[in-house]
């Protein structure tokens, strides 16, 4: 029997162990790779091709919903599942718009997170029990206003997590491997396409839409 391949993506390293050892209980499941942030999750998917990535929302460096977003582009064979303490409607709708196959909250079962992956590895979405009853009039159906996010370019949201981290546009280069001044480019054109006038504008905008923790 095929097992479903999984990578799992998560910043707290006892959560993310224990996901690892659960999921590998399963009979028909292996965890491939670890990841503690979109970044590296990015490069394991590329190594790995699994047929699933179980990604947490909020992560240094690239948040997950950013990172399901280029894993949909690039990877189409790789389907994410989110698992996230945020059950708003707008974290659906996003997690929608980017081709996002699962949604769980971290609050339920971990059946809920089982079924989820075995919808996505066969190319169904799965909405968890809690997600839709917090959310009854969710249909997996993207929001009619386009989220903001998804105007960004890669680069542009990746500079946007890390200058609302309070990196400095020198730290940012040297971590995205480009020069100062094209992350000053970045930053400005991403500071036009939000209508953003300040770093704190920026910083606040990061928080409001699940960049970055207050």
């Amino acid at each position: 029997m095929n097992k479903i391949t999984v990578i799992l993506a998560e910043d707290h390293k006892v959560v993310r162990q224990g996901l690892c050892a659960l999921i590998n209980q399963q009979r028909d499941m292996v965890v491939v790779g670890e990841a503690d942030n979109g970044l590296q999750l990015l490069g394991l998917v590329e190594k790995f091709h699994p047929n699933v990535v179980v990604v947490d929302i909020k992560m240094s460096s690239q948040n997950g919903l950013i990172t399901a977003e280029q894993i949909h582009k690039r990877f189409p064979a790789t389907h994410a599942v989110i698992l996230s303490m945020y059950g708003d409607r707008a974290y659906l709708d996003h997690a929608v718009q980017v081709g996002v196959y699962g949604y769980v909250l971290k609050d339920e079962g971990h059946q809920e997170l089982f079924n989820a992956i075995h919808a996505a590895a066969e190319g169904r979405r799965y909405f968890s029990a809690k997600t839709m009853e917090l959310n009854p009039d969710f249909l997996g159906k993207p929001a009619t206003r386009p989220f903001p996010l998804t105007t960004l370019t890669e680069r542009e949201l990746q500079v946007l997590q890390l200058a609302a981290e309070g990196k400095k546009n020198r730290e940012i280069a040297v971590l995205l491997g480009i020069s100062v001044r094209t992350v000053e480019t970045y930053r400005a054109n991403l500071m036009t396409k939000l209508n953003l006038t300040s770093s704190a504008a920026l910083i606040s905008f990061a928080i409001k839409y699940g960049i970055v923790n207050e």
